[in-house]
């Protein structure tokens, strides 16, 4: 039985009843799990091959699923299957109260999909952050702790963050709060010999030397003498280059410019904007000179030795000045993540919240690192399945997207208390290698879903 939140800005259920708890131990972070073997035991149905007699069908129904959706918009994990897609197969061939198991488990839709049905789950994976995510999904908390952890989490850095993102409006003169920056990749053109920002080379059409029309783009400053000299990624580069400054008014003397969200450009003849650009650039000096009090981990890309430089299958040669982890974010970002999971971690919450809330930092990583790319619409993409660094880097203020995170993790947390709320199954996660499953006995597990690499 579930009601109607009284809160209009919700528009969520939130069950009546108490929120299940997952047994202690059920999740081991990065390291098999040493409660797995008593976890099959207290919930396997006993099977006796004289007698049981298991008569399903071939699923062969039309798959019905939706990917916008709160709780599958909750964390980014590419390739990741619908978790109401994989109900129907479970549903199909389980009944509640089965071992449902996925031994390549990613980011845990098995596991959820098993849970919501009354089925217990074993969530393996020998990736800890598949695992972590995984308890993200699995993991029932109450919406009014999350709320209340949230609350407490604004109070702790708000000040750092307005701090970090502060900017004026060149219309009104306000205060507002940067909400993009962009980075240029800047070439050496080799006509002209300037350094050209590739945000600023126009485009056109031209035939290519295969006879195709193809899209090239051309040097701002030979175009200018009626010369049209094209700008690729082969010519010599000269680092990144601020070049545009996407801002939120927030308003002077109580009243707020619109559209209140709008953009500045290191080009522009508007002097108000030149000047507010020029505040922009020695505000964000001033933090890049920062010195980062948090620890950060320094291990190289993939554990290669000093002095080796292509790290990995997927070291690119534009990969130029990344070493470690932390070189895929700008200063600013870096420090605003930083600021994030260290107060995170001294929030007065339950280890539950706690690690929700550390997964909501994860769950915005990608997107606030230097593989966001820029289009000119405005619009920022990470491109899967790889260690991309976009010629046009859109670095986004890492608050605003968490928080933008939480309103759709409220929305996941009320709908999957409202399918928890039996509270019968449970489920378990083991961080380990699938080829090892010495501690899950012979015929224990009713049903083995998984979508291997």
């Amino acid at each position: 039985m579930t009601k109607k939140t009284t809160n209009p800005g919700q528009g969520t259920f939130e069950s009546l009843s108490s929120i299940p708890k997952m047994p202690d131990g059920f999740y081991s972070g990065d390291k098999p799990n040493s409660h797995l073997r008593q976890f099959v035991e207290d919930h396997a149905t006993s099977y006796d091959p004289t007698s049981d007699q298991y008569r399903v069908r071939a699923f062969a129904e039309h798959i019905q699923a939706k990917k916008s959706t709160a709780i599958y918009n909750l964390h980014t994990y590419w390739s990741k299957k619908p978790h109401d897609a994989i109900q129907q197969y479970i549903r199909h061939y389980t009944k509640p109260g089965d071992i449902v198991l996925d031994p390549m488990c990613g980011s845990g839709s098995t596991g959820l999909a098993a849970l919501m049905d009354g089925r217990n789950a074993i969530a393996i994976d020998r990736s800890p952050a598949a695992t972590f995510i995984t308890k993200l999904y699995c993991t029932p908390i109450s919406l009014a702790d999350f709320d209340k952890a949230f609350q407490q989490l604004d109070v702790a850095v708000g000040a750092e963050m307005e701090r970090l993102y502060h900017s004026n409006c060149n219309r009104c003169g306000g205060p507002a709060t940067v909400t993009y920056t962009v980075y240029s990749r800047v070439y050496q053109c080799p006509r002209c010999l300037e350094d050209v920002a590739l945000f600023d080379c126009p485009e056109e059409m031209a035939l290519g030397s295969d006879g195709e029309q193809r899209r090239v783009t051309l040097c701002p400053h030979c175009l200018r003498k009626r010369h049209k000299e094209e700008i690729t990624s082969r010519l010599s580069r000269k680092g990144f280059q601020v070049v545009s400054v996407g801002y939120e008014c927030r308003g002077n003397n109580g009243k707020a410019c619109k559209p209140r969200r709008v953009s500045r450009h290191h080009a522009t003849k508007q002097i108000p904007e030149q000047r507010a650009f020029a505040q922009d650039l020695a505000h964000l000096e001033e933090v890049e000179s920062r010195t980062i009090s948090f620890p950060i981990p320094q291990q190289r890309m993939m554990n290669c030795a000093e002095g080796v430089t292509e790290w990995g299958l997927l070291w690119r040669p534009y990969h130029e000045g990344i070493e470690k982890v932390s070189d895929f974010f700008t200063s600013r970002n870096l420090l605003a993540l930083l600021t994030l999971k260290h107060a995170i971690g001294q929030l007065s919450v339950s280890p539950d919240v706690r690690d929700f809330l550390l997964g909501g930092v994860t769950a915005i990583l990608h997107k606030s690192s230097r593989m966001m790319g820029y289009r000119h619409d405005g619009v920022g993409r990470v491109m899967t399945g790889t260690y991309w660094i976009p010629q046009l880097i859109k670095d986004i203020n890492v608050w605003s997207y968490f928080q933008e995170w939480y309103g759709d993790a409220r929305r996941h947390v009320a709908q999957k208390n409202s399918s928890f709320s039996s509270g019968h199954a449970k489920a378990i996660i083991s961080t380990q290698n699938a080829t090892s499953l010495r501690d899950i006995p012979s015929d224990s597990i009713d049903y083995i879903f998984t979508d291997p690499p």
